[in-house]
């Protein structure tokens, strides 16, 4: 076995090589995997949190970005359980992992305890920036995924306060990444408000951004926005952006998020007079949402389906449909749905 020294030094240098590889190339590359494979041996022998959160804490990005939300649970709660021994700032992000795998699995008032511990810490670490360590800014990602659970729940005001703060905040680090991760929320805000106008800036701003900087993923994801947005302003050639992020989201192995891209392509079918092949783009959302667990979006997903039925002529199924996203929306804390 190695001496204690060499076993941190070949950890720090892992941890670091990890938040790199984040950077570089997204959460689901292969060599980002087995970095942190290797680092969580390392951290297991090593047994001091500091280094053993930013481990887990890339572990579960990896399960996360796949849709593996049972995985991802586990590791925010061994990520909860240490983050009362670790560094504050490091409290942080195990309070973000547990959130975010909330808010993914649809429990939405869950949430808020996580946000408002990480924006309690975060002005006593402003100076801190996470994306050394973790490839990205904890406050960031809090503000992201904050923004997200305040628009499904109604509070679009608050949404907007928590896109501007994630800004700023990127803004400060100069972080591409963060600025990724705020348009792309911001985008999705906007769909959910069914604002198209503001979806297609903010979504055409971070596929310029990714383009620019060479960021990973969050282009694509914006290609799928921008193209829903482009959709339903007439331009029927938005879909094939849709169906060009879907087809780079399956090579990369991305699978969170794909209910909502999917609904994506539903809605753009139903626009364009396919309820059909919007039914097929609804089908293969449910499909993924029993296999992963990730509800957030599901009460669109049925008022999407009320909406294709209703245009199919099929008034039972809309009906049922549009009686399951009322009972989703009421469950998550959701007032109204997107008309």
């Amino acid at each position: 076995m190695k001496p204690e020294a060499d076993r941190a030094t070949e950890l720090d240098a892992l941890l670091g090589l990890g938040a790199a590889l984040i950077v570089a190339d997204g959460f689901t590359a292969e060599e980002l995997r087995e970095v942190y494979r290797r680092a969580g041996q390392l951290a297991a022998e090593v047994g001091d949190p500091a280094t053993t959160i930013p481990v887990l804490a890339g572990l579960w990005n990896d399960h996360l970005t796949r849709a593996e939300l049972t995985r991802a649970e586990d590791l925010a709660l061994g990520l909860q359980a240490l983050a009362g021994q670790a560094p504050a700032h490091m409290a942080m992000v195990a309070h973000n992992a547990v959130g975010q795998t909330r808010f993914f699995t649809g429990a939405l008032p869950a949430c808020a305890a996580e946000i408002a511990a990480v924006l309690e810490i975060a002005p006593r670490h402003a100076e801190q920036d996470g994306n050394v360590l973790f490839g990205e800014d904890p406050e960031v990602v809090c503000h992201q995924y904050a923004a997200c659970v305040a628009e499904l729940t109604g509070a679009s005001a608050e949404a907007e306060r928590h896109l501007i703060a994630g800004s700023a905040r990127a803004d400060r680090l100069g972080a591409a990444f963060g600025r990724a991760q705020m348009l792309w929320c911001g985008a999705v805000c906007a769909r959910l408000r069914s604002d198209i106008e503001l979806t297609r800036d903010r979504a055409e701003a971070l596929v310029a951004l990714c383009r620019t900087e060479a960021v990973p993923v969050w282009g694509d994801a914006g290609e799928m926005l921008a193209g829903w947005a482009q959709a339903m302003s007439g331009d029927t050639t938005g879909a094939s952006r849709i169906a060009k992020g879907l087809s780079a989201f399956s090579a990369m192995g991305v699978r969170i998020t794909l209910p909502f891209c999917h609904g994506l392509a539903a809605e753009v079918a139903g626009k364009m007079g396919d309820p059909v092949a919007g039914m097929h783009s609804l089908r293969q959302a449910f499909a993924i949402v029993r296999a992963s667990g990730e509800r957030w979006y599901l009460a669109e997903l049925h008022r999407l389906r009320a909406g294709l039925a209703q245009e199919a002529g099929r008034f039972d199924i809309a009906s049922h449909a549009l009686t399951r996203a009322e009972t989703v929306a009421r469950a998550q804390g959701r007032i109204v749905l997107t008309t």
